[in-house]
């Protein structure tokens, strides 16, 4: 029985019609195509393909466990990013700001107005 490759987590309608084209119709021709031919279709990357041919694989072994056939979710790879070349936004709360913070803000205008009572203080006597 040859499982179609809609069935693939990972596999939308755009990439069924793009296997459709190039001869991909089941799971197994699909696993037989491997990574480097899933690469040159449109959204794919690496992870994506590598993630996209282990759920073929999952639901190829479940396909012999059980007559129904549903999607299978395998959680993409994380990607480790080269922090040099990462161009995404960086979140400026998690940064720490130059200077001083807060707290000790607060704590030199105190000393400064201390100071201030206490010139006035000795300006009265």
């Amino acid at each position: 029985m040859s499982i179609a490759v809609d069935k693939v987590s990972g596999v939308g309608p755009k990439t069924v019609a793009y296997l459709a084209e190039r001869g991909i119709h089941s799971v197994q021709q699909l696993l037989d195509a491997g990574a480097e031919f899933l690469l040159h279709a449109p959204g794919f990357h690496e992870n994506r393909a590598r993630a996209v041919l282990a759920n073929a694989a999952i639901l190829l072994a479940a396909d012999s466990d059980s007559a129904k056939v549903e999607k299978i979710a395998v959680q993409e790879p994380v990607v480790n990013r080269d922090k040099k070349n990462d161009k995404r936004k960086k979140d400026k709360g998690s940064k720490q700001h130059k200077g001083r913070g807060k707290e000790e803000k607060i704590k030199k205008e105190k000393k400064k107005d201390k100071k201030k009572k206490k010139k006035k203080k000795k300006g009265k006597k």
